[in-house]
């Protein structure tokens, strides 16, 4: 009798192959789903893990500005009568303190703007406390470069202001963003 039980089911089985799947096949795609977001969850685990275990590169050291060569021979000295000063060696104009000013804004937004990538990096697990000082020691250096050529600048035209205003608020938060990671400050 099981025998005839069966066959009956497995013929049913073989010649009725077009059978909607019921509702409980479901399972199957979301057991697919979860498995993958596992498996991706364990990849950007195992990623983070290694990357904190990873040695970081060494900093060269930076290149020491080669001393400058003296002149031998010496302008005549202005007469002490109201005399002018001597003109600029050639070849090295000193630029006019907006330009100054313009080229260290230029810099420093770069600075922040390393930061900022550096500082997702450390979210990432990608970058150590280290890396992170470092980024923030190159802003506060070019912040106060900046700060001491906008107190000789003078008064600022409308644009210069504004990015002036921009700055500030940059550097603002990148000191908060360094004092929410929990890092010693360097």
């Amino acid at each position: 009798m099981l025998l005839i039980v069966g066959g009956a089911a497995g013929a049913y089985w073989w010649f009725q192959p077009e059978v909607p799947l019921p509702t409980w096949s479901s399972v199957t795609a979301r057991w697919s789903g979860l498995t993958s977001k596992a498996s991706a969850f364990a990849a950007r685990t195992m990623t983070a893990v290694k990357a904190k275990f990873r040695r970081t590169p060494a900093t060269p050291a930076r290149p020491q500005p080669k001393p400058a060569v003296r002149q031998t021979t010496r302008p005549a000295a202005p007469a002490a009568s109201g005399g002018s000063p001597p003109p600029p060696p050639p070849g090295r104009v000193q630029p006019s303190p907006p330009t100054r000013l313009d080229a260290l804004a230029d810099s420093l937004t770069a600075a922040v703007r390393t930061f900022g990538e550096r500082s997702t990096q450390f979210a990432r697990g990608q970058l150590l406390c280290a890396g992170l000082g470092t980024a923030l020691k190159m802003v506060e250096s070019r912040w106060t470069a900046y700060s001491a050529a906008r107190r000789s600048a003078g008064a600022l035209e409308a644009a210069q202001a504004a990015r002036d205003q921009t700055l500030y608020a940059g550097v603002d938060s990148v000191e908060r963003r360094f004092e929410q990671t929990g890092c010693a400050r360097p």
